[in-house]
């Protein structure tokens, strides 16, 4: 779709929806400027993040480690991330992670492949963790991955775009969870790195 199209599309939406913004925020990319990542790469991605949420969950780094070069996620990590899993002790502050809003993050993810429908003004499903389970082999669903049609990618990073400069800016009129901010920032990250193969993960510009 046309950006300036898209733009104005996307400002009746969040009007609709009782969300501030401002006209003169940048319009997105043209359509064929987005170059979406491969599908079994997105996927392994969310395994991946999946996997690392244990961390916070307790579970023993070795576990964690093992899982993910068993099941052919390692690479799904960044490199700081592996150096998080890797440490057992003492930790660098460049490699220290906070996966607070890793679970948004895979939600997003999630949404780009189709496999989970996400509500901007509430935190992810619960069966998101059946869909996307850690400690199963995930071989099948690599195989299977697709990602939703560009036009519907585009469509949701022009939404996360201002829906993001509302969160961080307080332009909402309907009674938001304050964490919402957190929420819609982790969820546009994973669908900006969906849109921008050929950057790093933490890489991805988050202007707002």
């Amino acid at each position: 779709m046309d950006p300036e199209k898209l733009k104005a599309e996307t400002e009746i939406w969040l009007a609709s929806e009782g969300i501030g913004f401002v006209p003169g925020l940048p319009l997105i990319e043209e359509l064929d400027e987005l170059k979406p990542r491969a599908p079994a790469e997105v996927m392994r991605r969310a395994f991946a993040l999946m996997h690392l949420l244990g961390i916070s969950q307790g579970v023993r780094k070795r576990r964690i480690k093992k899982a993910l070069k068993a099941y052919r996620l390692w690479d799904g990590l960044t490199p700081i991330e592996q150096t998080a899993v890797e440490k057992r002790f003492f930790i660098p502050a460049w490699a220290r992670i906070d996966t607070r809003w890793t679970y948004e993050t895979i939600a997003g993810l999630g949404w780009c492949l189709g496999v989970v429908e996400l509500n901007p003004f509430a935190t992810a499903p619960a069966k998101l963790r059946e869909i996307i389970a850690p400690w199963t082999d995930p071989a099948a669903m690599l195989a299977e991955a697709r990602l939703r049609p560009k036009e519907e990618l585009q469509v949701a990073l022009d939404r996360h775009y201002r829906l993001h400069w509302a969160a961080r800016h307080g332009a909402a009129e309907r009674n938001l969870p304050p964490e919402w901010f957190s929420v819609i920032k982790a969820r546009r990250h994973a669908i900006e790195w969906v849109c921008n193969q050929g950057t790093d993960w933490d890489d991805i510009p988050l202007d707002i």
